[in-house]
């Protein structure tokens, strides 16, 4: 059973990832993984995601993501938040 079963009316969702090397590679990376959880909590209002003990510059990174979120916009409607200590914020727009 997936986790995602267990947890239907998940509302809100914060996690850092740890240990990022490539800019690019982990910027394609981090949009999957905004889109699979989308996808998968349909109930998910508030999506946080830190940045942390990477060697990737995270201003950057956080800034890759906006881009590509703008490219290709997620199936909901979102605003979307960059910390300056690297991270991502989106709160979905009902």
């Amino acid at each position: 059973m997936l986790l995602s079963d267990k947890l239907t009316n998940l509302k809100e969702l914060s996690f850092g990832i740890y240990h990022l090397c490539d800019n690019i590679k982990v910027g394609k990376s981090i949009v999957n993984i905004i889109r699979f959880l989308l996808n998968r909590f349909k109930e998910l209002t508030s999506l946080e995601i830190f940045f942390r003990g990477s060697t990737v510059d995270k201003r950057d990174l956080s800034d890759r993501i906006k881009v590509k979120l703008d490219k290709n916009p997620l199936n909901r409607p979102h605003r979307l938040h960059s910390y300056s200590s690297g991270g991502i914020h989106i709160w979905m727009i009902n």
